[in-house]
């Protein structure tokens, strides 16, 4: 319940009170890897959004050991490198991502999300890349 009220959290913006709750949690008693999957995938969204990138990166690196097929702490992977300008890494654990099940389209609505938030040289940066791995997919960059 406290991953997915932390969830919930973090979409109304509270993402401190989202880590509040997730740090009173003692892990080690979690018995499926799936639920400890949950937890650092959650816990590194929320350390993402509160700008902590080594401790999200961390967290989400410990989520992909545990269940390395799972496509969510791949996707937690490919925003964080994104967003820090590591574009090239970033696509790849997006790529990553879909090959263990994220549909293109919800990768690409996190992509434009990424993109629209960034800044001038950041955006320049993604847009160039992008247009090189793939032209066509990613044409909606030219516009922006």
């Amino acid at each position: 319940m406290a991953i997915n009220a932390s969830s919930h959290y973090r979409k109304c913006g509270k993402s401190l009170r989202a880590a509040e709750i997730l740090k009173a949690i003692y892990i080690v008693n979690m018995a499926s890897r799936k639920m400890k999957t949950a937890f650092h995938t959650t816990f590194g969204g929320v350390q993402r959004d509160l700008g902590h990138r080594d401790e999200a990166i961390d967290l989400a690196m410990i989520a992909h050991g545990l269940m390395s097929k799972d496509f969510r702490p791949c996707t937690l992977l490919g925003a964080i490198y994104m967003e820090g300008g590591q574009v090239s890494l970033g696509h790849e654990w997006y790529e990553k991502a879909i090959e263990r099940g994220a549909s293109e389209e919800a990768i690409d609505s996190e992509l434009r999300i990424i993109f629209n938030r960034a800044n001038h040289k950041d955006r320049q940066d993604i847009r160039k890349y992008l247009l090189q791995v793939d032209s066509r997919r990613f044409s909606w960059v030219k516009n922006r």
